[in-house]
Formats: C-alpha cells, sequence, structure tokens
C-alpha cells in the first residue's frame, strides 16, 4: 500500500474521518440504468440477500426480469416473498447455505445445478464481521471461511460443474462485493476502520 494511502488509516480518529469525507467526495458514475434495461431470462444467484444491499439488488434485478436465486442462511421463505410482492415477478426464489460450512456449500451448488442448470450472473455479497474469532465446523477461522475461503470454493465448484459457462453470449457476470477497510493495517492502538461498499467484476 502507498504510504499515503496507509496514513489515512494509521488510527481510529483518521480511519473516521476519511470515512466521512469519502461520503461526500464526487465520485465518477459507471453509467445509469433506465426503465429499458432488463435482465429477462437471465438466471442470477446473490448471496446474503435476505437484507441489506443483497436484498435490494435481488429486488432490483427481479423487478428486471431475471430469476432470481436468493442464497442465504436466514428470512427463508418469507424474504423472498416479500420481493415477489413488490415486484411482481414469480422468478423469485430461495436456497438455504450456511458459507461457514463447505458442506452446504456443495450442496447449494448442487441444488442449483439440479434446479437451474447455469447460471449467468453470480454476486457474493455474504459477509460477516463476528464480535470475535470463532471456528467453523471444518476448523477454519470464521471470518475468514465466509469472507474469503468460501467464495473461492463455490465460485470454483460452479465453474467445475458447468453451472458457469465461461463461453456462453452474453459472457456470464462474476461479481464480489468488498470493502475498503482491508487496505488497514492495524497496529497496536488501531481501533475500527471505516468502510466503503464497493463492487468488482
Amino acid at each position: 500500500m502507498r504510504p499515503e494511502k496507509q496514513a489515512k488509516y494509521d488510527s481510529p480518529s483518521r480511519a473516521i474521518l476519511t470515512g466521512i469525507t469519502d461520503l461526500f467526495r464526487e465520485r465518477k458514475k459507471a453509467g445509469e440504468l433506465t426503465g429499458s434495461d432488463r435482465l429477462d431470462g437471465r438466471n442470477v444467484l446473490i448471496t446474503g440477500s435476505s437484507s441489506g444491499l443483497g436484498y435490494a439488488v435481488a429486488r432490483q434485478l427481479a423487478a428486471r426480469g431475471a430469476t432470481v436465486i436468493m442464497a442465504c442462511r436466514s428470512g427463508i421463505p418469507e424474504k423472498g416473498e416479500q420481493i415477489r410482492r413488490a415486484t411482481g415477478s414469480a422468478n423469485v426464489s430461495m436456497l438455504y447455505v450456511d458459507l461457514s460450512d463447505t458442506s452446504s456449500i456443495r450442496d447449494l451448488v448442487s441444488q442449483v445445478k439440479e434446479h437451474y442448470g447455469t447460471l449467468d450472473m453470480v454476486i457474493c455479497n455474504a459477509a460477516i464481521v463476528p464480535r470475535k474469532s470463532r471456528r467453523t465446523k471444518q476448523g477454519f477461522e470464521e471470518m475468514f471461511m465466509v469472507n474469503y475461503l468460501s467464495k473461492f470454493l463455490f465460485i470454483n465448484l460452479l465453474l467445475k460443474e458447468n453451472i458457469i459457462l465461461p463461453g456462453n453470449d452474453p459472457l456470464p457476470r462474476i461479481i464480489f462485493v468488498s470493502s475498503e477497510s482491508h487496505t488497514a493495517i492495524p497496529g497496536p492502538s488501531t481501533g475500527t476502520v471505516s468502510e466503503r461498499t464497493s463492487l468488482s467484476i
């Protein structure tokens, strides 16, 4: 990391100030969606979509005609029903997954293959920040498992099972929702760092 960027996060107060400043900083738009932008016939899976950003994205994509698969560990089936009512789309379903458990991830892949065949878009949105370190069933540190290893395993299984087909036209999209807080290098006195959500394609 460049020294000037690292300095933004070298103390809790500077990190908070950086976060507040970023909220008001002018940003370039990547583009604007219009009413004519549709996703009819496209299969989209979103992890962590029972609340927050994931839920908002699921609702928006359902309204644009996509077949939306909400992969979550809570909110089943009520959150999917809410989106069906709000958008008028019948093409919204929910599948259970616990991203801290490799067996659950493998079960999700099997269900997707059986019921949907292929995916046109995968949005890896789920993440956690637990209060303290915990171990998963397989012995991994939970936050590392959910926020990194689960995505690596999930996407590789989707590719291996030909659920994501790189040769499809239009090309499938794999989107990772991430945070800039990983750029902080905490020292002994460093507390919380500010977060700004971003999308990586």
